[in-house]
């Protein structure tokens, strides 16, 4: 099902995994649509008579958590017109890297000397403003390196990618950017050589780790292992580039948030 526009105010598509390791996991035998409108994400199910909503873990989050009085000083000083536009930009800019991580993680390889012609097919595609493939195409060779170096370094093997799961019972679903087996430990920690199963999910932000993400990745947790409890995951991790210094090679920041 190809993604359909409501009226100019939202979109709706049938999702499927970008990545299944079909020698690792049993396939959940069920549908799921994402529907975005207004600002919200919701799925629904198409498994049976009935159609059942769900809204998105970063929905219920958004809802549930306290205000961030931070973002609000912000938000009056540059005033709403200004602050929309960029959170929007911002937004476009990390599901444009989404997508990019996806073929990286996928495929193994991703050619930098091609991003520019892929970051004007996406603005192009998402009718964004122009400037946008000038103003992102370093950053985004940099943020590509980081997330390269961050697979090798933890020798990162997926299990799903950009997964959709939801939980019947406490009526929530989500997608999951990243399920693998990987180091504990970067190669050549004096840790050693320890692998997890873990759900990572991935952020472009330079800004400090929030309460929410850790909320989010423990939601994804739950519902992941009510569908797959032969591969149960424990550890979950933020990753996220940080700000460049000379040396591409050394400008990765990764917050591991490994439970007790």
């Amino acid at each position: 099902m190809a993604e359909l526009q409501i009226n100019g105010v939202g979109t709706i598509e049938e999702i499927r995994a970008a990545y299944y390791n079909q020698n690792a996991l049993r396939q959940p035998n069920y549908r799921l649509c994402q529907v975005n409108i207004h600002g919200q994400r919701f799925y629904y199910d198409l498994n049976g008579d009935v159609c059942t909503f769900y809204p998105s873990v970063t929905t219920v989050i958004r809802n549930v958590a306290p205000e961030n009085r931070i973002l609000n000083e912000w938000r009056m000083a540059l005033g709403k017109e200004a602050a929309d536009a960029f959170t929007n930009e911002r937004a476009e800019y990390g599901s444009m890297i989404h997508g990019f991580l996806q073929e990286l993680l996928v495929t193994r390889k991703f050619y930098l000397d091609e991003i520019r012609e892929k970051i004007k097919t996406y603005a192009d595609y998402h009718k964004l403003q122009e400037g946008f493939v000038d103003a992102h195409e370093q950053e985004a060779k940099e943020d590509m390196l980081a997330f390269a170096k961050w697979m090798q370094d933890y020798d990162v093997q997926p299990y799903a990618i950009e997964v959709a799961l939801y939980h019947p019972e406490y009526k929530y679903a989500g997608m999951i950017d990243l399920v693998c087996n990987m180091r504990k430990y970067p190669k050549g920690d004096k840790h050693g050589d320890e692998r997890v199963d873990a759900i990572c999910d991935f952020k472009t932000t330079r800004r400090d780790f929030r309460p929410e993400y850790v909320w989010q990745l423990e939601m994804y947790r739950i519902v992941w292992n009510l569908w797959f409890p032969d591969v149960p995951i424990k550890e979950i991790a933020n990753v996220r580039p940080k700000d460049w210094a000379d040396f591409i090679i050394h400008s990765l920041f990764s917050q591991v948030l490994w439970p007790d």
